[in-house]
């Protein structure tokens, strides 16, 4: 791997010094930081594409000219894990933003203990817009329809991803918050014990977060799959709520990246190929349902489980989310 030039040595000595192994620095910056598991992993092929890519070019000193060459660079713009489906794929604009997390993190920590400096510092990855702000891709209601109703459910492996997809677009979850499941995650709630109704709840741990904190309410829209899958499984608590099937990795809990797979796989089996379109389509679609329908944007906050204010207002945590559901507004 590349070595870098201490900070405190680079003005008096551009070609010796590279001392520091970024194997030992890599060791030192995580054990500084807490991240999840799955945070780390992003962040570790993030630093290790990054200078990769400065030694292959022979850059020992990397500056800010370098980072800047490297967002514009093709290994950084495009999908070069040859095990991926989408390899040689252009790489999405927020994923380019979590990759450039990672360096710049780094860089950042490598300046506040005086080994190299902040190179990172003002340099942002730009997301596409357009006139009305950032590009949303959403999948459309027939879009929702025409991608279920394509899967064969008559084997397991589809009543399985119809479960999955259902469940990502009657409440929004993300990829990761699907991977995360385990069957006890799901609840029923006494709301109206007077009356005898109650939600079924599904506890999830969001993105960045260590603990499942978080709820949607299950509907009709995919209670009875999720219901139907299980069954079919045979499975218990605490068993993960999704698991592979395959013959290398059966019971397993399915990936995040066997996820993201499964349904870029059933997307182009049912013809949906327009440029942007991914899982991530199918939480746009329930957000601008919710949006289409006059809910409460705070309404919609507690629903997407978004904690940036610049994404759907001001958190708030008072609103009654038992009262008349949002997951019941969603129709497909």
């Amino acid at each position: 791997m590349t070595n870098l030039i201490p900070i405190d040595n680079q003005q008096n000595n551009q070609n010796d010094l590279r001392s520091y192994s970024l194997e030992d620095l890599f060791v030192k910056f995580f054990n500084s930081i807490r991240i999840s598991e799955e945070t780390y992993r992003m962040y570790k092929y993030s630093l290790d594409c990054f200078f990769k890519w400065l030694k292959d070019k022979k850059i020992n000193t990397p500056t800010e000219e370098h980072i800047i060459q490297y967002i514009n660079s093709e290994e950084f713009n495009k999908n070069k894990s040859e095990n991926s489906i989408n390899f040689g794929k252009p790489v999405a604009s927020a994923t380019q933003a979590m990759y450039m997390a990672a360096v710049r993190r780094f860089f950042k920590w490598l300046n506040v203990k005086k080994v190299y400096p902040n190179i990172t510092d003002g340099i942002e990855v730009l997301k596409e817009r357009n006139e009305g702000g950032y590009v949303r891709k959403a999948l459309q209601k027939h879009e929702v329809r025409l991608l279920l109703d394509t899967i064969d459910t008559t084997k397991i492996v589809g009543i399985r991803d119809y479960a999955i997809i259902s469940l990502m677009a009657g409440t929004g979850i993300r990829e990761i918050e699907v991977h995360r499941s385990n069957i006890e995650d799901i609840k029923i709630s006494n709301s109206d014990i007077i009356n005898n109704k109650g939600n079924v709840l599904f506890f999830i741990q969001r993105k960045r977060k260590k603990q499942k904190e978080g709820y949607v309410v299950l509907t009709n829209n995919a209670l009875p799959h999720i219901q139907n899958y299980l069954s079919y499984r045979k499975a218990e608590p605490p068993d993960p709520l999704f698991i592979t099937h395959g013959n290398k990795s059966k019971g397993k809990r399915m990936s995040i990246k066997s996820i993201q797979d499964m349904i870029y796989e059933r997307m182009k089996q049912s013809g949906i190929k327009r440029p942007g379109i991914c899982g991530h389509s199918i939480r746009h679609f329930f957000g601008n349902q919710l949006t289409e329908k006059g809910v409460p944007i705070k309404k919609i906050q507690l629903a997407l489980g978004h904690s940036n204010q610049a994404t759907t207002e001001i958190y708030t945590k008072d609103i009654d989310r038992l009262t008349n559901p949002v997951e019941e507004q969603i129709e497909f």
